[in-house]
């Protein structure tokens, strides 16, 4: 008994330092006969590892390379802001992945330096808050569209100054952790000037990097699906009160020369009500869209967010399955930087059709895909929020603003 509670007040007294937010455990070789792994969960750990790590590397690449190379969605301004979220997935993953993977193998003895224990950490912790800001971002951006359709879009200039802010707010974020990380007895760990310091830093970083980009696009969407069912319901009035009018009309009147008057006003009427409910159809689809984006952020950001807030206000760091706790948190994160690509290879026919290009130049003698974009004259269609199609000539003067 008095061995196992000094084992647990070592435990106990390890220092923690830091992930995606700022506080990833640092614990001796002694904790390691305490939090054990076994070789059935380590071996999960290392599939799931590898698993998350390829398929972010290759969505991410993907839909930053399709964009970065196809002119008609680099021209669009607001692209920016996707090829930004797709770089901080991405660079999430990478930071924090294999080096996390080589710390536990070395039962978190550091290895890599006192540099690297001021970097390393905090620059996962930097991407992944450029990562929510960025999510916060792309829904401002697709609420000024949608409730303000007339209104000119967001300028390059304008979406640069937008990424640079969210860059600068991601590094002053992380200024406190570089700060206080030190490397002391061969462990990357925070020393605080008192543990209430610790607790703010925390709930700031829960803050910043979920709290309040949720609470924004969660607020931002539910306007803009309340106004979109609003003019759905209203167009669809429109539609049947017109065709209704136009068939009266055309059956009561004697005069053809009027009736011909009749139907060509009636039926612009027509027209109109069909292209609004088509622009309206395509709107809520794009925002159903990003509410998925939403709730997956919501779902797998959130265990790693209780985690940080359960142990520093709970008394979690004194729960003996911590270390496997910790882990099964971080790979719900992981997941998070992976579900953004496969999202838009579902949802996006504009990115299954570059992906379709892309294959068909691999395999040229291979099945022909089979694609369906529209080359209609009509307004850009715009697959999803940030991936915009400019189809029409006449629109690159106005998205090349600088």
């Amino acid at each position: 008994m008095e061995e196992n509670s000094s084992l647990t007040e070592q435990a106990q007294t390890s220092a923690a330092s830091g992930f995606i937010n700022g506080l990833t455990f640092s614990v001796n070789s002694t904790t390691d006969v305490l939090f054990g792994e076994s070789p059935e969960f380590k071996t999960s750990k290392l599939f799931l590892y590898f698993v998350i790590l390829a398929f972010s590397s290759l969505g991410n690449g993907l839909v930053f390379c399709l964009i970065s190379c196809n002119r008609r969605l680099r021209r669009a301004s607001s692209n920016r802001l996707l090829l930004n979220l797709s770089a901080c997935d991405f660079l999430t993953s990478l930071l924090s992945i294999p080096f996390d993977f080589a710390l536990e193998e070395r039962g978190y003895v550091w290895p890599y330096g006192s540099i690297m224990c001021r970097m390393l950490w905090p620059a996962s912790t930097f991407t992944a808050t450029a990562s929510a800001l960025t999510l916060a971002g792309i829904s401002l951006d697709r609420f000024r569209l949608l409730m303000h359709p007339f209104t000119p879009r967001l300028t390059k200039r304008q979406i640069k100054v937008l990424i640079s802010g969210i860059h600068m707010l991601s590094a002053v974020v992380v200024v406190p952790y570089i700060i206080f990380l030190k490397l002391e007895d061969h462990n990357c760990v925070e020393i605080w000037p008192n543990f209430t310091s610790r607790q703010v830093y925390t709930v700031v970083l829960f803050l910043v990097q979920y709290a309040l980009p949720l609470s924004f696009m969660t607020t931002v969407y539910t306007l803009a699906l309340t106004k979109l069912y609003k003019v759905t319901s209203n167009t669809t009035k429109m539609r049947m009160r017109s065709r209704e009018k136009l068939r009266q009309d055309g059956a009561s009147n004697n005069n053809a020369e009027r009736g011909r008057g009749v139907v060509r006003k009636l039926s612009s009427r027509v027209a109109y009500s069909m292209r609004r409910g088509f622009e309206v159809e395509s709107n809520v689809r794009v925002t159903k869209l990003f509410i998925a984006i939403v709730a997956i952020f919501a779902v797998f950001m959130l265990p790693n967010q209780v985690l940080w807030l359960w142990s520093d206000f709970g008394g979690g760091n004194k729960h003996q399955d911590l270390n496997t706790i910790k882990i099964i948190c971080w790979l719900f994160t992981y997941t998070n930087c992976v579900c953004n690509p496969v999202i838009f290879m579902i949802f996006c026919k504009e990115f299954r059709a570059e992906l379709a290009k892309i294959a068909k130049k691999l395999c040229p003698n291979g099945p022909r895909p089979q694609l369906s974009i529209s080359r209609s004259s009509g307004p850009p269609t715009q697959c999803i929020p940030m991936i915009e199609c400019v189809s029409s000539p006449n629109n690159y003067q106005s998205l090349d603003d600088k």
